[in-house]
C-alpha cells in the first residue's frame, strides 16, 4: 500500500477502466430532508418516520417481493459476470442505501450480510464479483447488518473482494442519520482505514456523499479537499502504525 497518496494503490486509471460500480435498488428513496449539522455544514438527513409517513409511495403496478428482485439479480449476473471475467472488469456491488428491507413496495436485497453472501454464491467463484464497501451506508444500518464495517472489512476484504470503498461517516444508525464529514460522525474513521490497511486493501478510497460548506455549492471543492486531507491523515497513522 502506498504509504503517502490516496487511492491506497494510486491506479486510478486502472480502477476507472477496470471497475464497474453497481447497485441493485429500484424505487429507491435516499433523502428525507437537507438539514444543517451542529458545526453549520448542510448535509443529507433520512428519517424512517418521514419516510414512511410523508414520502413512501407505490413505485410500481404492484409490490415486488425479495423472490422477484432475487431472481432479476440472478439473471443479470449470470449473463453478465462471463463476460465480465473475459473483459477484465470487476462488477463492484454497493449496498442499498438507505438500508431498508423494503421502499416503495420493492423489496431490497443488499440491506445485510447475508445479502452479500448470497451474492457471492451467486457469483459462483467469479474474480468478476467484487464489493463497492460503502462504509457509510453500512453505518447506517447499524447492528441490524449482521456484521459491523470491520468485521465485513475482515471478511470481503481479507479475500481481496472489495474492490472499491466509499468513505463517509453518519451520526447514528436508523431510524435517523444525517451524513457528516468523517471526522464528525459515531464511528472512529482512524480505525477503518487502519483495518483496510491490516488486510493489504489496495483498492481506491474515495469520498462521499460530501456535505456542503457555507458558500461550497455544486462541485463543493472545499468540503471534498478537506474530506481527501483528512483521509491522507489517517492513511498515513495508519502506515505508521500498522507498518
Amino acid at each position: 500500500m502506498d504509504r503517502e497518496v490516496l487511492p491506497l494503490r494510486a491506479r486510478l486509471a486502472a480502477s476507472a477502466s477496470s471497475v464497474a460500480n453497481i447497485d441493485w435498488h429500484p424505487a429507491n428513496t435516499y433523502t428525507t430532508s437537507i438539514v444543517e449539522s451542529p458545526r453549520k455544514y448542510k448535509a443529507r438527513e433520512f428519517s424512517v418516520d418521514d419516510f414512511r409517513n410523508k414520502v413512501e409511495k407505490q413505485a410500481f403496478d404492484r409490490e415486488y417481493s425479495a423472490d422477484d428482485i432475487w431472481a432479476t439479480y440472478t439473471y443479470f449476473m449470470k449473463a453478465v459476470l462471463p463476460v465480465a471475467e473475459k473483459a477484465g472488469v470487476r462488477l463492484a456491488l454497493h449496498p442499498d442505501d438507505p438500508p431498508l428491507a423494503k421502499m416503495n413496495g420493492v423489496a431490497k436485497l443488499f440491506v445485510h450480510y447475508d445479502g452479500y453472501a448470497r451474492a457471492e454464491k451467486i457469483a459462483a467463484g467469479s474474480k468478476a464479483f467484487a464489493l463497492t464497501f460503502c462504509v457509510g451506508t453500512w453505518m447506517e444500518g447499524g447492528a441490524a447488518m449482521g456484521k459491523d464495517v470491520f468485521q465485513m472489512i475482515e471478511d470481503f476484504g481479507a479475500r481481496g473482494k472489495i474492490a472499491d470503498v466509499h468513505f463517509r461517516n453518519v451520526s447514528s444508525p436508523l431510524p435517523r442519520f444525517v451524513e457528516t464529514f468523517t471526522d464528525d460522525g459515531y464511528v472512529d474513521m482512524y480505525e477503518v482505514m487502519k483495518t483496510l490497511r491490516k488486510v493489504k486493501f489496495n483498492g481506491t478510497v474515495v469520498p462521499d456523499h460530501v456535505p456542503e460548506f457555507a458558500g461550497d455549492k455544486g462541485i463543493r471543492r472545499a468540503g471534498t479537499a478537506y474530506c481527501i486531507a483528512y483521509m491522507r491523515s489517517l492513511l498515513r497513522r495508519a502506515n505508521e502504525e500498522v507498518g
